[in-house]
């Protein structure tokens, strides 16, 4: 493990190192959660546009529960299973973390910001099925999961672990609105 652990840190120092005075103000406008939310308002209003108004409602719970779901257990994972230390609170790279915000919470392993944001990505790409905003909205969830070592509140790693997290949730909310929608289709045919 400690070869992938080291491997972790040179390439979070690298990326996290790759800044610039003008970059940092947006970097940490990404990594803002409440800058998120005219997207899921954005979203919320398409589905409620391309979709009948009851797939609408139940994809956007299900949006949301996903959510919900990836934030809360994200927590509880960092807190209490893998309690691996953030950057910036890593004693082996003490003084080579360019920190944009407050230190926070301890434990950093798997970003929350990430498996949000690939989560809602991916459930919400198959709920519009449109790629003009497919295309824009990983790259989003992208962008977000990069501020996260910019700002030098992740390692690579963690980032990573968040995503595919998010994507595995994502998936399993596919696969659940996919269920429901059967069932919807069922009894209107009927």
């Amino acid at each position: 493990m400690n070869p992938l652990i080291d491997l972790d840190r040179i390439l979070t120092v690298a990326l996290n190192g790759a800044h610039a005075a003008w970059l940092d103000p947006v970097m940490v406008f990404f990594s803002r959660v409440y800058v998120w939310v005219p997207l899921y308002l954005a979203a919320i209003v398409l589905l409620f546009c391309k979709l009948p108004w009851r797939k609408a409602l139940i994809g956007t719970l299900v949006l949301v529960a996903a959510f919900a779901f990836t934030d809360i257990f994200t927590h509880w994972l960092k807190e209490h299973a893998f309690l691996r230390l953030r950057p910036c609170e890593d004693p082996a790279l003490s003084g080579m973390i360019h920190l944009l915000e407050k230190h926070g919470s301890l434990y950093g392993f798997p970003s929350g910001h990430a498996a949000n944001t690939f989560g809602f990505s991916l459930a919400s790409a198959w709920l519009l099925k449109r790629r003009w905003w497919s295309i824009p909205l990983f790259c989003w969830a992208a962008m977000v999961s990069y501020s996260r070592i910019y700002v030098g509140k992740h390692f690579l790693g963690d980032v990573l672990g968040g995503a595919a997290f998010g994507l595995l949730v994502g998936g399993a909310a596919i696969l659940l609105m996919h269920l429901i929608f059967k069932g919807i289709d069922k009894r209107c045919t009927a």
